[in-house]
């Protein structure tokens, strides 16, 4: 799918992908969170940012772990996805795929 954008020629339209990511902790490689995004990169930003102001949650908890110990989380792409009105199913496949519990391989 094609979105127009403004430029100051006229229209230009370029594809949007929305990417299925999960965020790692880099000290023990566990996956502590599946998103989505046009812009991981963006995104990992904005939740340093919320995790700094002292939002609430699970997620900024961790995230004020890492920050402390002078680390940042590891965001993996898993899936880009081209159609928009797939993302959220997307996202939602790998967010209960990610927690099934695994067999041990011991």
């Amino acid at each position: 799918m094609r979105y127009p954008i403004g430029d100051p020629g006229g229209r230009a339209d370029r594809p949007v992908t929305t990417f299925i990511f999960t965020m790692e902790d880099p000290r023990d490689g566990r996956i502590r969170c599946v998103g989505r995004s046009s812009d991981p990169t963006a995104r990992l930003r904005q939740d340093l940012h919320d995790a700094r102001d002292g939002e609430l949650g699970p997620k900024n908890d961790w995230l004020r772990v890492l920050l402390k110990a002078g680390i940042r989380p590891e965001v993996v792409i898993i899936e880009a996805v081209e159609d928009p009105n797939r993302a959220a199913s997307r996202e939602g496949f790998w967010f209960t795929a990610l927690s099934r519990p695994r067999a041990s391989s011991r």
